[in-house]
């Protein structure tokens, strides 16, 4: 998983290049619209539902309760998402004037696309509690790059900003189809009775703010900047931020894989065996997102330069160092919340969040006015510090997490080095990008050894796991499977 969602990551990057190289930035900044408001909307549109048949389903073994739980869900966030598109169709030529340069076609698209992409979450999230992780990550994958490919097909072949979104559709619909026709082989398919409906919504609609939290911050940073400044300013913000965000992806796989493992140690109140996978976790997390930071923050223009246009570049690198420091707290935050979403205080973290985006629309209007992109890099990068600082405050009143301080000076410091030797041999094009790519984790491990801030046998637990995907049986397992 943890290497699908590095795939998937670098999907938006592969395809940067086409739409900044074949869309004048102003058409970039429409897609930038377009494809954060698909993703905002549908957020909402699910009402939390699936963290309802994640907690509540990961121990149940029986079909029978497995079939009405995900229909009740599925059906409710059917007709929820129609309501939301049919109200975004009606109002299709505002929304194009204000968010699309009235660009009404692609206004028109809006609402088909947002119906497809709220019904997808939810047969993610049938794939992620069953944990059934092959079909989650090969549908990950193909829904990713298949958008990839359409759209750049497109897009080259002249058909513009329209064509984009076009590719994006199809792919949408494809993999709509392919998802849906695998679900019902597994379970079948009943008209559901909507018996738990009320307990999950109850579970469930406090964590809408927490779900959509990235999301609302990153829609509200790009309308913002898009009514303060202008759109080509959303397609500088955009590409600074695409770089600096890959941070979040490697909260990724802990964020979909520890939930419906915990709820099963919750169950049998195995706080010891929580405690150790969520040190486990955050000890990993960060000993990857720290040297990345570095890496990314030193390798942040070069990347742009190959990745975009030099105008892109040059007015959006300075922000990947503060977006990339913000997805550490963010990733932070996503684990220990793991603990108030067990313990069922949902409400909680729902509160946190009204108020950090209340707040952060604030802050937007007033630094963004003041110092333009980067005051609303920035606001973004307090505001992850605001969610980690008062999550975990709650959280580690029921289950205390170790953070070992030792470990991340360590960590910090052998990352300074490989930013001291970045910034002396200045890397340029793409051979000597790959190549610091290569060197500096490398190198970086070295220093961490002799630092004995990861232990020899930590590297010994990860080369064996790699060791038995790749040399035993459970290679043969996975291809036949």
């Amino acid at each position: 998983m943890g290497l699908s969602y590095l795939l998937v990551s670098l999907s938006p990057i592969i395809l940067l290049p086409f739409l900044t190289n074949n869309l004048t930035t102003e058409n970039f900044g429409v897609w930038v619209q377009f494809t954060i408001t698909v993703t905002i909307v549908p957020a909402i549109a699910i009402l939390g539902l699936p963290y309802s048949f994640v907690r509540y389903m990961s121990t149940s073994k029986s079909r029978e309760e497995i079939q009405e739980s995900f229909y009740t869900i599925s059906f409710v966030i059917a007709l929820v998402s129609m309501g939301l598109s049919l109200l975004l169709f009606l109002f299709a030529d505002p929304i194009s004037r204000a968010l699309f340069n009235a660009n009404l076609p692609v206004a028109l698209i809006l609402p088909v696309s947002i119906f497809f992409a709220a019904n997808i979450l939810v047969f993610f999230d049938f794939f992620r509690t069953l944990q059934k992780t092959r079909l989650y990550n090969f549908f990950y994958l193909l829904q990713a790059y298949l958008m990839v490919v359409l759209t750049a097909a497109l897009v080259v072949n002249g058909f513009g900003i329209l064509g984009a979104v076009v590719g994006f559709l199809i792919s949408q619909l494809i993999i709509f189809g392919m998802m849906l026709g695998i679900i019902i082989k597994n379970i079948g398919f009943i008209l559901p009775r909507f018996i738990n409906l009320r307990e999950y919504l109850h579970f469930s609609v406090p964590i809408v703010p927490t779900h959509i939290s990235t999301w609302i911050l990153d829609a509200s940073d790009r309308y913002v900047i898009g009514f303060l400044i202008s759109l080509t300013a959303v397609g500088f913000y955009s590409g600074g931020y695409t770089v600096g965000s890959l941070i979040m992806v490697l909260l990724s796989p802990f964020y979909t894989l520890l939930l419906p493992i915990l709820s099963k140690y919750y169950l049998e109140n195995d706080i010891h065996s929580i405690k150790r996978f969520l040190n486990h976790s955050l000890k990993l997390f960060l000993a990857v997102a720290i040297p990345f930071t570095f890496i990314l923050t030193f390798l942040s223009e070069p990347l742009l330069l190959l990745l975009s246009t030099p105008e892109i570049a040059t007015n959006s690198f300075f922000l990947v160092p503060v977006v990339a420091v913000g997805g550490i707290f963010y990733g932070l935050f996503g684990i220990v919340t793991q603990i108030i979403i067990l313990i069922k205080r949902t409400k909680l973290t729902g509160n946190i969040w009204m108020i950090i985006i209340i707040l952060n629309l604030v802050l937007d209007v007033l630094l963004g006015y003041r110092f333009g992109i980067f005051g609303v890099a920035f606001t973004s990068l307090v505001m992850f510090i605001i969610a980690f600082a008062a999550t975990s405050h709650f959280a580690f009143k029921v289950i205390n997490c170790t953070f070992y301080p030792t470990f991340i000076i360590k960590s910090i410091f052998s990352s300074s080095i490989i930013g001291l030797i970045l910034w002396l041999v200045n890397p340029h094009g793409i051979l000597d990008v790959v190549f610091a790519l290569i060197y500096c984790p490398i190198l970086y491990m070295i220093l961490m050894l002799v630092l004995r801030g990861i232990k020899t046998y930590e590297i010994l637990i990860l080369v064996n796991i790699f060791k038995d995907l790749i040399f035993y049986d459970k290679l043969k397992d996975l291809i036949r499977n």
